[in-house]
């Protein structure tokens, strides 16, 4: 059975090796028991278990089997049945593994902890219970006394509070970290108010039933709409993420993210724990003496030193420097350190050629104090001597927490005969990045070797410095120009053999998913959102149908040859498009979809439908059914849109206010409907649920001078087109009569002038009141006697900039905020300006010596990338 075991561990090896075998044997022993196969040619005489040494928990019970333990069972014959209790306990292999580690940590405090001849003594025993010690021990494992043992078996919470208090009197050099059952339920609370107290949130949440520890908001030089909230753990505390809305506000919550440096304690500067739970003496985070931070004496004038490292060291290589020498200077330094420089010590350990003395030195002395040696990965010093070989001279010894990662790189700029070198700290894996390349797994060795050969010319001149720089050069675009040309592209599918057999009418529901997906991802609007659900919906609901129908089509003896006949004539699906009609009752229409090279606006007389025979295979087999249930579907669905509610505009406000007094002054305007809010760090949004509340919180506003901005309702938006082709000089009453002959309503006209010049163009913004017929107007194609083009207006690619405040994202209608001049940064119209022309600009968004209208400024400039980063996929209006 042992031979099966072992066998199966080496993968079925029937002559293993010494090591392989001794490795076996230990995860036999330290993972498992000794069993025998299903398959095995060998079978056990009895149940008897072997080798039963596991690290989980084992629950004693009274029972007559032997139990044979090989790593226990030395000076024991037969155990003792009567005193078995059903209590679970650790077993002998956990008390042994503790018992290594705690004669580890003795060796390591009695190195550098304890002075005292008799502490060291009285933690350390001659002989010891652990078997495992006993067996592995060859003179140089320390034993544990019964004391120390117990300090590292503290399982118990209470203990453990016990022998921190005890070492926090006794003033001893430890640290360690919070218990499980004592760490609270951190959360973070987004939106809040600025001026929210904590008090008000705490009350809040606990008139929720939820334990709450300590509130804190959180302050960057400023006060941040951030809160973090410090629960009790406990089931409840896990339901707060679903609360949505507090204190009328609409609130996010959310886990905290992880920190990503090391954390790094404010008491004795080290990494890896926090100062609640540190022991050690204090350091000074400015100038590293044995003092805190808050009583240092220094200035902060005065230049700093790190408590970690010390900064460069040189050793002259003609001195005489003994393992001694290394100990007086380091045992000068506390604690963690980086030191680096040109030691002069050579040795293969960190790369160097060959060894010397001081190098063999410095490797001892490194290898008895547990530091590292950090050397880069080429060569630091270069002679001038042909005799002298480069090598590595300049590296260094660091003691740093193992959780850090170092990286060092050579910088080839020799100032003199020594390179610098670059270390790198970071708490994070260092990436590795990958060298380049000159060919790929699709490059063609023999043909870049014929083109090589064919194109290269060896017939140059290198007599002068260019000429050398200049064949270089050529020779560098051959071998790459012949890499590109031997490299033969990727070969990929045809986009058109991918393209899914679907009929027209599902390909137009996939591509009005993906606008109004997009859409939705731009705004973020409910009401986009909802639209978008329903459109995704549907083409669940009509792809089941359509693939259901497709995998079993109709037998061929139900279909008549009229019925076939019929369903050839029909292969023609005109697509559909749902589009949002601009009107007061919010309906939604259907309308087909033209191609690019339709006009945009049609032509009423000649009427081009956009009909092609559709490729798929299938089509012979389907029927009427489907294209009836699609349109009842997306009729379904246009009454479903026409329900919902128009959006009310929110209230952007940013005056600094009393958040909860601000809220009971609004109250009754908003009732029964109420209203919700949402903070951010450059003001209060506020968004009302009718549009009464909306335009009495306007007022209020507007009474008592508030700073604040907000946008037009749909409602009140007009339809607006541009008609193209008419001559500058027609009048706009005259357009305003032919239009309102046809039957559209104007609101406005204007004639469009050319950017730099000024000069009139033959184009004409119509703004028109919301009607449903409004679409109608884009198949107008002549009026004043002239053939025209309507279609509508190209989207903004620049932010809109606020002609009052000079701010971007709205309009001068809907801005209330303090006036600003657009030239002089002053608090007055740009039209009531009075000072001289000739006086410099100064911008009232980065103070900057330019307009504030400047397109080159940081601010318009860091807009306009943050608009260019978010690909955005627009529906046209048709």
């Amino acid at each position: 059975m042992l031979f099966s075991a072992i066998r199966a561990k080496g993968g079925f090896n029937n002559n293993p090796t010494v090591s392989q075998f001794e490795a076996a044997y230990k995860s036999i022993i330290v993972h498992s028991e000794i069993k025998s196969s299903s398959s095995a040619n060998c079978m056990a005489l009895d149940d008897t278990t072997i080798l039963t040494v596991s690290s989980s928990n084992i629950k004693v019970k009274d029972t007559q089997s032997e139990l044979l333990d090989l790593l226990c069972v030395a000076g024991t014959d037969d155990l003792e049945n009567d005193n078995l209790v059903s209590v679970y306990q650790h077993s002998n292999f956990i008390n042994d593994v503790v018992a290594c580690i705690a004669g580890f940590v003795v060796r390591k405090i009695k190195k550098k902890t304890i002075l005292c001849d008799t502490c060291a003594v009285e933690i350390e025993v001659g002989s010891s219970e652990s078997k495992l010690l006993d067996r592995k021990n060859r003179g140089g494992l320390i034993k544990p006394s019964h004391d120390v043992l117990q300090i590292f078996q503290t399982s118990n919470p209470e203990a453990y509070r016990t022998l921190v208090h005890y070492l926090r009197n006794e003033e001893a050099e430890f640290h360690t970290f919070q218990l499980k059952e004592d760490k609270p339920m951190r959360i973070v609370i987004r939106n809040l108010h600025l001026s929210t107290s904590t008090e008000m949130i705490k009350n809040e949440l606990e008139h929720r039933l939820y334990e709450v520890r300590q509130v804190t908001q959180v302050i960057s030089k400023i006060p941040l709409p951030l809160f973090f909230v410090d629960l009790e753990p406990t089931d409840h505390s896990k339901e707060i993420f679903k609360l949505e809305s507090i204190l009328h506000t609409k609130i996010k919550i959310e886990e905290p993210h992880k920190p990503k440096i090391i954390s790094q304690c404010q008491n004795c500067q080290a990494y890896g724990h926090t100062k609640a739970y540190c022991g050690y003496s204090p350091r000074c985070v400015r100038c590293g003496d044995d003092h805190s931070s808050s009583a240092c004496p220094n200035s902060r004038q005065d230049p700093m030193r790190c408590a970690f490292c010390t900064g460069a060291l040189y050793s002259p290589p003609h001195h005489n420097i003994s393992n001694a020498t290394f100990t007086d200077y380091f045992n000068t330094i506390k604690n963690n350190f980086i030191i680096g420089g040109d030691y002069n010590a050579k040795h293969n350990a960190w790369g160097c050629r060959t060894n010397n003395p001081r190098g063999i030195v410095l490797y001892n002395f490194v290898n008895a104090n547990n530091f590292n040696v950090l050397a880069p990965p080429g060569p630091t010093y270069w002679p001038s001597s042909p005799a002298k070989n480069p090598d590595i001279l300049d590296i260094f010894e660091t003691k740093i927490p193992s959780n850090l990662h170092c990286l060092t790189k050579n910088i080839l700029e020799l100032n003199s005969d020594h390179s610098s070198v670059i270390l790198n700290v970071s708490a994070t894996v260092f990436a590795r990045v990958e060298p380049p390349r000159l060919f790929s797994p699709l490059t063609d060795r023999l043909e870049f070797q014929n083109i090589i050969n064919q194109r290269i010319d060896l017939k140059i001149k290198l007599k002068s410095n260019y000429d050398i720089d200049e064949a270089v050069n050529n020779l560098t675009m051959l071998i790459q120009s012949a890499t590109w040309e031997a490299t033969k592209p990727n070969k990929t599918h045809d986009s058109k053999n991918n393209y899914p057999i679907v009929s027209d009418q599902i390909r137009c529901l996939i591509v009005e998913k993906r606008r109004a997906r997009a859409k939705y991802q731009v705004t973020r609007l409910p009401s986009q959102k909802t639209a978008y659900n329903k459109l995704a919906n549907l083409l669940k609901k009509v792809l089941a149908k359509y693939k259901s129908f497709i995998m079993n089509p109709p037998a061929k003896s139900s279909l008549s040859p009229s019925h076939i006949k019929n369903t050839k004539n029909n292969l023609t699906i005109h697509p559909i498009k749902i589009v949002k009609s601009n009107d007061n009752t919010n309906n939604w229409q259907t309308v087909p979809i033209r191609s690019p090279s339709t006009p945009t606006s049609p032509n009423p007389i000649i009427q081009k439908t956009n009909s092609f025979s559709s490729k798929n295979r299938f089509s012979a087999l389907a029927t009427n059914e489907i294209s009836y249930e699609i349109s009842n579907e997306v009729e379904m669905l246009s009454q479903e849109i026409s329900n919902v509610q128009p959006k009310i505009p929110p209230i952007y406000i940013k005056d600094d206010i009393d958040f909860f007094d601000f809220c009971k002054k609004i109250k009754p305007f908003t009732d029964p409907d109420g209203f919700n809010t949402k903070s951010s760090s450059s003001g209060l949004k506020l968004m009302t649920y009718s549009i009464n509340a909306y335009r009495q919180i306007i007022k209020f506003l507007e009474i008592n001078n508030m700073n604040f901005h907000t946008y037009q309702t749909n409602e009140e938006k007009a339809f607006r087109v541009v008609i193209r082709h008419l001559h500058h000089t027609t009048p706009t009453d005259y357009i305003k009569e032919e239009l309102h002959s046809l039957g559209f309503i104007t609101r406005s006209i204007t004639n469009c002038l050319q950017y730099k010049t000024k000069n009139p163009l033959p184009l004409f913004f119509v703004d028109l009141e919301p009607s449903p017929s409004n679409h109608n107007i884009y198949k107008v194609d002549s009026i004043c006697y002239t053939k025209i083009k309507i279609e509508a207006p190209h989207p903004k690619k620049n932010p809109v900039q606020r002609l009052r405040c000079q701010n971007y994202g709205h309009t001068r209608t809907y801005c209330h905020h303090t006036p600003r001049c657009v030239k002089r940064c002053d608090i007055h119209l740009s039209f009531e300006c009075q000072k001289d022309s000739n006086t410099p600009a100064t911008c009232a968004l980065c103070s900057g010596d330019h307009p504030a209208s400047y397109k080159g400024c940081p601010k318009f400039k860091l807009l306009q990338k943050g608009r260019s980063s978010i690909k955005t996929n627009r529906p046209t209006e048709t």
